[in-house]
């Protein structure tokens, strides 16, 4: 249905303005800033519940992973952040040829993720990344939350060779990691997804 609101301030400002045989340029000017607040604020109220940000679903290639507290993405500076074990055929079910490795003592704390083509050493005690390949200091870092190691998705990925997407849904965002053997492309999974409820089953079982 239709409906109509009063801009708050804004009569009183012109009516005030009228009593005294016109308005203003300064109190034109008030009018319409408030006049523009109350109709940013009215188109607020009226649009839909967009996709929770704070929540994301994962994917590699054509597989959904597990989605739990301690395993959820995030972004730190407006970079997505997932676990390691993404690119772990023995956690995800998918061969991605890389392999991975958690180094933790007294005076070390490190990440080690590898394939043929090159080396990642995550240092988490002093926020760094070597390119051992090439000795290089890389600009990325891991992150640790709940007790699992985060790793900067698009850095990573390009690194060894594979693609990422981060998708708006209605039910997430959501991060898919990909290397060429996925049967859909992201748009068509997140169809097919949708048209199934599975996008809506694992978000409304994940809150």
């Amino acid at each position: 249905g239709s409906f109509a609101f009063t801009p708050p301030g804004f009569c009183g400002i012109l009516n005030a303005g009228m009593r005294k045989g016109g308005c203003s340029v300064k109190s034109w000017k008030r009018a319409a800033a408030c006049l523009l607040a109350a109709v940013v604020t009215g188109m607020l109220a009226l649009l839909p519940a967009s996709a929770d940000t704070a929540v994301f679903q994962m994917a590699v290639n054509d597989r959904f992973l597990e989605m739990n507290a301690a395993t959820m993405p995030f972004r730190s500076e407006g970079i997505p952040y997932i676990p390691y074990t993404v690119f772990d055929r023995n956690v995800t079910g998918v061969r991605l040829g890389i392999s991975s490795f958690i180094t933790q003592t007294d005076t070390e704390y490190t990440l080690t993720i590898y394939s043929i083509g090159g080396t990642l050493r995550f240092d988490l005690l002093r926020g760094t990344c070597l390119d051992q390949n090439s000795g290089e200091n890389l600009n990325m870092k891991a992150i640790t939350r709940n007790g699992m190691v985060f790793v900067p998705m698009g850095a990573v990925c390009r690194y060894f060779g594979l693609s990422s997407d981060v998708t708006p849904t209605s039910y997430g965002t959501l991060l898919r990691v990909v290397n060429g053997q996925q049967t859909y492309d992201t748009n068509k999974f997140i169809e097919v997804a949708t048209a199934t409820g599975r996008l809506q089953e694992r978000y409304n079982e994940y809150q």
